[in-house]
């Protein structure tokens, strides 16, 4: 009765055994399929954010770029408006000047008609 209580003893440590072996075999391959997940994980986010952070600075330059486009536009318009400007004042300085010369003619003008018109009164008065 001892033998058979050592050999039933015996079966169940070599089937416990057994199963701690399969067990630690079946832990080892879930951890190694879980590390496998996780790093395939982590390289796809990874990727994800090299690739958002490569968008985001491409738009950033693309962004600087239409800044210093429209910087450029604004000065060349400024420039432009100067020069407008510039012409403007001397066109309205020309104008007033001619301005001035018709209205000295006509003054002069009306200073001789009325010279002539007190002449000719002059001379009907002295008739």
């Amino acid at each position: 009765m001892k033998s058979e209580h050592l050999k039933i003893v015996a079966q169940i440590q070599a089937q416990f055994e057994i199963m701690d072996r399969k067990t630690k075999e079946h832990y080892k391959q879930q951890l190694e399929e879980g590390k496998k997940k996780v790093a395939s994980k982590v390289k796809i986010y990874r990727d994800q954010y090299k690739a958002a952070v490569a968008e985001q600075k491409r738009v950033e330059e693309d962004c600087q770029a239409r800044v210093q486009s429209l910087q450029e536009r604004m000065e060349k318009l400024d420039e432009e408006l100067m020069k407008r400007c510039g012409d403007y004042e001397e066109e309205l300085k020309r104008a007033n000047e001619k301005r001035a010369e018709e209205t000295e003619k006509r003054d002069a003008q009306a200073a001789r008609r009325e010279g002539q018109l007190q002449s000719a009164n002059a001379a009907l008065l002295q008739l």
